[in-house]
């Protein structure tokens, strides 16, 4: 008898197991288990199919051997299901129906009223630990393995106390007491395992997914580094229709198709289309984008079979769209950008020149009533240097030796003047000509100096340029021996425009915000006065190129 109870109630286990596998992979249960959705339609159904598998389980558990009935209480398999995946007050309400229904179609049976005594015990353990645990602790195998154990043995040892006088005490936990503990056990470790691995492939089904939506973000954001365009557009679209799977692709902005990818019987209804949200339908997915607060076009991907389109896949599409539209707001943003601040260059080497030609011709001036050939010499240097200064300032950057020739140019304008009270020297290596930096910057700097710090000098002035290679790149310096600047001047000289009768302070500025603009804040300049006398301006050239071959 041993033998018989135990086969036959394993094999109806085993029906039941398959049974409820068979309804776990139902895409709808499926998703209600793996998302732990809790709402009451999700309640609802669950509820629904766990009360029909206890159902099934009750008229399972009535095994008949030997002209003699026995009751294995198969049902608490949907017990234990439901207190794995309901919510707390409906899971109580579904022990409460499959106790009430095995009562019933075992009505005048004591063992029919010790099973569900069994059911509301095990319901209530079940259900004080759902408070207590998640339900990932609920399916470990130790877990579960306990619920069998426990369930089964109160069960049977209420049996046991019941029949031990009608029956001897060892033939009873030969016969029933050892076939229900071992095939409920079994049988709630073998559940437990299916529902934790249809969650962990639900997991691994996610991960791949994410990585599949990276993998798709990391394409899109390199194809759109550049704005969207035919090329760009068309690359996406043969990049969507391999990673999604899909039969076509259309790529529309300002209502117009630019890229088309794909089977073209497909794409043909989309040429004649004016409104494009009216092709969505169960073939296709519509991805609105948009530029700044605009909708700027669409993205519609087609698909041979509306079962392709799963909630990955518009969720995807959703995020898709907004990756897109974020990406050429950011690329509208970048070229908004450097139009500003090409704009803010150019007004400020605007500055410059004025007040430079200002002092020139100032000079001039003054040379025409007592120099008039040295003021004839003056006007030939200031024009060379003029067609050299348009010409560089054409470029935000030029080369140290670009640089240098203006310099030349506006040195040779400054000894016609300057020739019996000023010395200028310059000290370069001449492997540091290929460095480059902001046109007209050295030049104001010099003129600064002597302007403003040799002014009360009346000989023996000096100004040293020198061009230093350092680590990481180069440092110029422009030194003098005048009267220094006043302390109280030295911080906001180069950080704010300083307005005189002389000007000063605008030059210095101007340099100085030229610098940061497009080499960044190393490169700004410092301003200090000497020990010995005088002033020194210097700044820092990064090594942004490799230096030119000497063959």
């Amino acid at each position: 008898m041993f033998d018989a109870i135990l086969i036959i109630s394993a094999e109806r286990v085993a029906l039941l197991l398959i049974l409820i596998y068979i309804l776990t992979n139902i895409p709808r249960i499926r998703q209600l288990i793996t998302e732990q959705d809790t709402s009451w339609k999700a309640n609802v159904i669950c509820a629904l199919v766990i009360v029909t598998i206890g159902i099934i389980g009750n008229h399972m558990s009535i095994i008949v051997v030997n002209y003699q009935s026995f009751l294995v209480p198969i049902s608490i398999i949907a017990v234990f299901l439901a207190g794995a995946l309901i919510s707390t007050k409906v899971f109580l309400l579904i022990v409460l129906i499959i106790a009430l229904h095995l009562l019933f179609i075992t009505w005048g049976q004591v063992v029919g009223v010790i099973a569900s005594f069994t059911f509301v015990m095990l319901g209530f353990g079940i259900g004080s630990a759902r408070i207590r645990l998640e339900r990932e602790q609920i399916l470990t195998p130790l877990y579960s393995l306990s619920i069998g154990v426990i369930s089964a043995s109160m069960y049977a040892s209420i049996m046991l106390v019941w029949r031990m006088q009608e029956t001897p005490l060892v033939q009873i936990a030969i016969n029933e007491f050892v076939p229900i503990v071992a095939v409920i056990s079994a049988a709630i470790m073998v559940l437990a395992n299916m529902l934790r691995m249809t969650i962990h492939d639900k997991e691994q089904e996610v991960a791949v997914q994410t990585g599949r939506a990276f993998d798709i973000s990391e394409k899109v954001l390199g194809y759109f580094k550049e704005g969207l365009n035919h090329i760009t557009a068309k690359a996406l679209g043969e990049m969507l229709i391999k990673e999604l799977h899909a039969e076509a692709v259309a790529i529309v902005d300002s209502n117009e198709i630019i890229a088309k990818a794909g089977d073209n019987t497909v794409l043909y209804t989309i040429e004649t289309t004016k409104n494009f949200m009216e092709l969505k339908d169960a073939t296709n997915i519509v991805i609105p984008y948009h530029r700044s607060t605009q909708k700027s076009g669409y993205i519609i991907i087609y698909f041979k079979r509306p079962n392709q389109i799963r909630t990955t896949e518009l969720v995807l599409a959703e995020g898709l769209g907004k990756l897109i539209s974020y990406q050429l707001s950011l690329v509208e943003t970048e070229k908004l950008r450097v139009l500003l601040k090409d704009t803010e260059v150019r007004s400020l080497q605007a500055q410059i020149n004025p007040h430079f030609l200002f002092n020139t011709l100032n000079t001039i001036v003054t040379l025409i009533r007592t120099k008039p050939d040295e003021a004839r010499n003056v006007m030939v240097h200031l024009a060379n240097f003029m067609r050299m200064n348009l010409k560089l300032m054409a470029a935000p950057l030029v080369s140290l030796e670009q640089e240098l020739c203006l310099l030349e140019s506006y040195i040779k304008i400054i000894r016609v003047r300057f020739s019996e009270r000023l010395t200028i020297n310059l000290d370069i290596d001449d492997n540091l000509y290929h460095f480059k930096l902001p046109p007209a910057t050295i030049q104001p700097l010099v003129e600064n100096s002597i302007q403003h710090g040799l002014q009360k000098v009346p000989k023996n002035g000096r100004v040293v340029i020198t061009i230093d290679k350092v680590e990481y790149g180069v440092r110029v310096s422009i030194k003098d021996n005048g009267t220094g600047i006043p302390e109280e001047r030295l911080e906001t000289l180069a950080k704010q425009q300083i307005t005189s009768r002389k000007g000063n302070g605008i030059g210095v500025y101007n340099v100085n915000q030229r610098l940061i603009s497009l080499l960044g804040e190393t490169s700004q300049l410092h301003i200090k006065n000497l020990a010995e006398g005088g002033c020194e301006v210097s700044f820092f050239l990064p090594d942004r190129q490799p230096e030119r071959s000497n063959y």
